[in-house]
């Protein structure tokens, strides 16, 4: 696999967020197909769904930085179930190309 990272940057949660980011190795075209064709009969299995995300964006993560207690701490895999849901979308659009690269 060639040594490629997306990052994304977590400005967009607001003052003291500027060089906060999380960072991910990239998706395959079979991953992203496998999870494109995920698709939920019921409640029961939109949740499974949404766990199988967290779990595909755990198996990708590199690191991260983010605000703590007012301070900026490391990111752990383990930590992706404590953002919000607007920040796991945010992740799944670096796979897709939707979101500006940034160093």
């Amino acid at each position: 696999m060639f040594d490629i990272k997306k990052r994304l940057s977590l400005s967009f949660l607001g003052e003291g967020w500027d060089d906060c980011y999380l960072e991910f190795r990239p998706a395959l075209v079979r991953e992203m197909a496998e999870l494109a064709n995920l698709k939920p009969e019921d409640d029961a299995d939109a949740i499974n769904i949404v766990n199988k995300g967290i779990d595909f964006l755990k198996g990708k993560f590199i690191s991260g930085k983010a605000l703590r207690g007012g301070k900026k701490v490391n990111v752990t895999k383990d930590d992706l179930n404590d953002f919000p849901i607007d920040v796991i979308n945010e992740c799944f659009g670096v796979f897709s190309g939707e979101i500006e690269k940034k160093k």
